[in-house]
């Protein structure tokens, strides 16, 4: 239950961080949807959480076979090492990360066909641009995506980053509609918020992972349980 929490706050407070960073195109959105901005940027935003459900499904089913596996508590102390690495490291190797070939690979095709879709106005380009934003590479996703790969199965994941989506759709929904109006100051200041969070992400998921028997913080595994379910399928 504690994960999914975890995943409407993180949604919740990265939405500070989504405002800055997606600030350009909120605002070329806002200013194609016409009269009816507040639909589009209900389509739009809907479609964007439509887009994280099914990269849950995804990242769930492969955190099925670490949990098969009976790599759960590994699972999440590599997790947040990752997170903690990734931070660091796009912090100190900034110029490095954005002009990474992987990087732009995956994110060109993607912002190409979102100029496209910019072009036209119409409810269906308002769900094509949300469905592509929730593609485009995002160091808050890949928390969320991580958070997603520990449920276990790929109904939950699908609804972890579905509530990731829920967190941050009040705000996301508001610019979309009513304009972005932060100044470039305030975004830059918004963007310093990801590192802070992002580490204690990092943090509270490595701790879960050492079995400390610590309630909704770091639950005690059942070591008994599994050898039980073992030595059934021996027998």
């Amino acid at each position: 239950m504690e994960l999914y929490i975890a995943a409407f706050i993180t949604g919740l407070f990265g939405s500070l961080h989504c405002a800055g960073m997606c600030g350009p195109l909120v605002l070329a959105f806002n200013l194609r949807g016409g009269s009816n901005s507040w639909g589009h940027a209900l389509i739009y935003n809907a479609s964007r959480v439509f887009a994280y459900a099914l990269l849950g499904i995804l990242f769930g089913l492969i955190g099925l076979g670490f949990s098969l596996a009976g790599w759960q508590q590994l699972l999440s102390i590599l997790t947040g090492s990752f997170i903690l690495l990734f931070v660091f490291g796009k912090l100190f190797f900034r110029r490095q990360y954005q002009s990474s070939r992987v990087m732009q690979k995956i994110s060109g095709p993607i912002k190409a066909s979102i100029q496209k879709q910019l072009a036209v106005r119409s409810l269906r380009s308002s769900f094509s641009l949300g469905f592509l934003n929730g593609l485009l590479p995002c160091g808050l996703v890949y928390i969320a995506l991580a958070g997603a790969v520990l449920t276990g199965t790929a109904w939950q994941g699908s609804l972890y980053m579905i509530l990731f989506g829920l967190g941050n759709f009040p705000l996301m929904l508001l610019f979309a509609a009513s304009g972005n109006y932060l100044s470039v100051k305030k975004r830059i200041s918004f963007k310093k918020i990801l590192p802070v969070f992002s580490v204690a992400i990092a943090c509270l998921l490595i701790v879960r992972g050492l079995n400390l028997g610590i309630p909704y913080l770091s639950p005690k595994f059942d070591q008994s349980e599994k050898t039980a379910v073992c030595c059934d399928h021996e027998h």
